[in-house]
């Protein structure tokens, strides 16, 4: 998924907003995030997009599964 400046404004502002666990919502995908830390290194993706760099893919798992 490509990110674009806007995107992450909006993304740094519900950040800053929430200040804890966040929900949000790209095209129409909805993440959520359970730790602020997990938000931050998604935020870093997002600016390493727009820059041109690569993305890493995180899945989260259930252990129970």
């Amino acid at each position: 998924m490509a990110f674009t400046q806007a995107q992450i404004d909006q993304f740094e502002q519900t950040l800053v907003d929430r200040g804890g666990v966040v929900s949000a919502t790209f095209a129409d995908q909805q993440l959520t995030f359970t730790s602020y830390d997990d938000a931050l290194k998604f935020l870093a993706e997002m600016r390493r997009d727009v820059a041109g760099g690569s993305i890493t893919r995180y899945v989260a798992t259930d252990k129970d599964v």
